[in-house]
Order: structure tokens, then sequence, then C-alpha cells
């Protein structure tokens, strides 16, 4: 039986279960757009004429943001710039560069592409290996982090954003309360307004976005995505089991 759309006479390709609503793809991308467009414009995460950096790894959170991002920079006349970080881990890393490069020819975004071996000297498993880590994660984080931080302060950026969703602060927030790492959960706020000329204002514009919305989002438009995990991602860790406790409570909790 074909279901369709609330809004037209087409047929429904997504469904968002909290909402009730089933929606053709236009309507669907219309929504989503104007709900990452509501939630810069409720915590004034960016200005008219705003130079904003994107943080691009290649998978389909930061490629969807990417997508809308650059629609919604045309609306708002904000300059979009995109950086990917290349890591260096082998086929994961040159495949994720080729995408992000791809999508930003495509559409006209500038980018930049910061090579740890060019750039630093050392890919990360390098790094891994000169440091003799167990930390991986976050040691990768720590390296992002500053290449992010660098780069705005270098370009002059009013803000950085990043493509964490809803799910993404929902879990930190869990997993840093069994932690009871209160200091971190204090960054899990929508915008973070840094300091001027050392720390660069920080922004997460799917804030309010949850992640089956973004899949849908690059799935439907044929958005090309990394579609595998990072080798170095760890199996069954605290943050794995508290994203699997979220899905399973939002299938119990959320009306068909």
């Amino acid at each position: 039986m074909e279901i369709r759309c609330r809004y037209c006479e087409k047929n429904a390709v997504v469904r968002i279960p909290y909402a009730k609503l089933n929606l053709c793809l236009d309507h669907f991308n219309k929504f989503i757009i104007s709900k990452v467009r509501r939630t810069i414009e409720r915590y004034k995460m960016i200005n008219p004429k705003d130079k904003v950096l994107l943080a691009v790894s290649g998978g389909k959170d930061s490629i969807t943001l990417t997508h809308i991002m650059h629609k919604i920079s045309r609306e708002i006349d904000f300059k979009l710039i995109v950086l990917h970080i290349d890591l260096g881990i082998g086929d994961y890393s040159r495949k994720s560069r080729e995408i992000v490069e791809n999508l930003c020819r495509n559409l006209g975004i500038d980018y930049i592409v910061f090579d740890l071996k060019n750039d630093l000297g050392l890919t990360l498993p390098e790094f891994i290996q000169r440091l003799r880590t167990h930390r991986i994660c976050s040691l990768c984080g720590i390296i992002k982090r500053y290449i992010m931080n660098a780069t705005a302060l270098e370009l002059n950026i009013d803000s950085v954003a990043t493509a964490h969703h809803a799910d993404d602060v929902f879990t930190y927030i869990i997993k840093d309360f069994i932690l009871q790492d209160y200091e971190a959960m204090k960054k899990l706020v929508p915008i973070n307004i840094g300091i001027p000329s050392i720390v660069a204002k920080k922004t997460k514009p799917m804030y309010e976005v949850y992640k089956y919305e973004t899949a849908m989002y690059a799935i439907h438009n044929k958005l090309e995505f990394i579609d595998i995990e990072c080798p170095y991602k760890k199996e069954k860790s605290l943050e794995d089991n508290v994203r699997k406790f979220i899905e399973d409570l939002e299938k119990k909790s959320v009306c068909p």
C-alpha cells in the first residue's frame, strides 16, 4: 500500500515518528533544512557575512550537514569553508578525503585539506606508534580539535561548525554522567562562545536533528559518504552501549 506525503500527492519516502509525519523527498528535505536553520537562528550561531569553518570527516552526518549548510549559506548569506583532516589511516582516509573533495567541488564550496603527514610530519598511526598510547580516540580528538582551532584562528573564522546531532549529545551526556565528568557535560551545549584570539567559537547546527534523520537525508539525496567504521574505533565501548540504550528506548517510546 502506497503512503502519501502529508503535504502533497507524492509518495512518502520517509516517516518522522515523533512528529507522525509521512513525507516525500521534497518535503522531507524542507523539514530537515528548516530544522537546522531554526537551530542556527534560535541560538544565534551565525550572522550574515560570517565566515564559517565546517569540519567534515566524510561520514554521513558531516556530509549531510555540508549539503544542508551549503543551502542555508545562500539564504543567510554567510561564507562556508570546509575543513577536512586527512589522518593518514590507509584506504579509510584516502576514501574519506576523496568523498569530501568531490562533494565540495560539485557544490562549489571552498575547502581546505589538512594532511597530517605533510603538515605535521606524522600520520595518526605514526603518532600512535611514537607515543605508544592505547587511548587512540582521545589522541585523535585532541589532534583534530587543535587543527580546527588553529585553522579557524589563522583564517579569522567567526565560528567552527561540527556535525554533532541530537543522538550524539544524548550519548555524551549519559556517558559523562556515568563517569561523573561534569566539566565535559558543560561543553555539550549548542554553542561554545570561545575566547577571542585563543579559542574559536564552536557550534552544533544539527543539535536538534536525530541520527535517523541525517541517515535518511544522505541516503535519499544519494550523497556519497564513507560507510565503514574507522579501523581504530573501539568495539563495545561505554559509548556504544549508551547509544544502543538510547536507540532501544526510542523504539519503545515513539508511536509508530
